[in-house]
């Protein structure tokens, strides 16, 4: 699948290349710099063992799972091993964004992102894949990512050939914390929030990220302070995949819908401009992203 990558080099990379994204020529002057570690390519971190995440590939060392409902207080210093570069790497890429929903808001801060998500069936065929669907909230110009995930296949949080929910957060250096990985069933629905707390006019002072299956009523939920950035960049929906050689590696009910999904500042209820992005497959999988519903994006594929 040939796939402009979003590794662990850089989420702020996707943000200044999706157009219409504010803030990326001159970064954001309110929020600190963060220091890079030097860079690897995609092949090299492959054979180094970095695991798939759900914002690119990370040395185990760098990513570390909250307990329960523990409080992630932003202990992790940025991550000392080499972040992932693709570019010298040859075509075809299996890693990476395909799809994407995206609203940036310059003048509002979005403290509250929802969406509910149909658990697909199975891929009709298992070949190490890994696949992420996802809403998220980004700051404009930086990497961090926070983000209620569904997964399948076997990613630096654990999983296997079977769908897992967790919560997520990709700090500014490159690290990672995620919250309790739960199983959970295809036909399920997954109800995602990621809702700000102590919001003021620039950051929250908190964020706590949440995927429960409402079917089976099992939830993973990760508290962080999200590095106090101001979160302006919205993904209603994503998809992201690492490893897929072909189509059937794809869910076989061909399609994930994304529904009621709400972005609010505050209690005031904002009204998103979606705009959608795809990046080059090869082979191509025909896939798809509508958001002509509004609040309902359906991702195809």
């Amino acid at each position: 699948m040939k796939i402009s990558f979003v590794g662990a080099m850089s989420f702020g990379a996707l943000a200044c290349a999706v157009p219409g994204a504010a803030g990326c020529a001159s970064g954001d002057a309110t929020q600190p710099a963060e220091p890079a570690a030097a860079a690897i390519t995609e092949t090299q971190a492959l054979a180094a063992g970095y695991l798939p995440t759900p914002a690119g590939l990370m040395h185990p060392d760098c990513v570390r799972r909250v307990e329960g409902d523990a409080v992630d207080a932003e202990g992790a210093q940025p991550c000392t091993h080499a972040a992932v570069q693709p570019l010298d790497d040859p075509w075809p890429r299996q890693h990476g964004w395909v799809a994407t929903s995206w609203a940036t808001f310059t003048d509002t801060l979005p403290t509250y992102v929802h969406a509910k998500f149909t658990v697909p069936a199975a891929p009709s065929e298992t070949s190490g894949q890994v696949l992420f669907f996802f809403p998220s909230l980004a700051p404009q110009s930086h990497p961090p990512i926070i983000q209620p995930v569904l997964q399948w296949g076997a990613s630096a949080a654990g999983g296997g050939n079977y769908w897992a929910i967790a919560s997520w957060y990709v700090s500014a250096g490159l690290s990672a914390q995620y919250s309790t990985l739960e199983r959970v069933a295809p036909g399920d629905t997954i109800d995602g929030i990621i809702a700000g707390s102590n919001c003021g006019s620039g950051a929250c002072t908190s964020w706590t990220i949440t995927a429960t299956d409402v079917n089976s009523g099992v939830s993973s939920k990760l508290t962080t302070t999200g590095g106090k950035y101001a979160y302006k960049d919205v993904q209603g929906a994503v998809m992201e995949v690492y490893d897929t050689t072909a189509c059937s590696q794809y869910p076989s009910n061909a399609g994930i819908t994304f529904s009621s999904i709400e972005v609010r500042s505050g209690s005031t209820t904002l009204s998103p401009s979606w705009t959608t992005h795809l990046w080059d497959e090869d082979p191509s999988c025909g896939v798809t992203i509508d958001v002509s519903g509004g609040s309902t994006h359906t991702i195809s594929f």
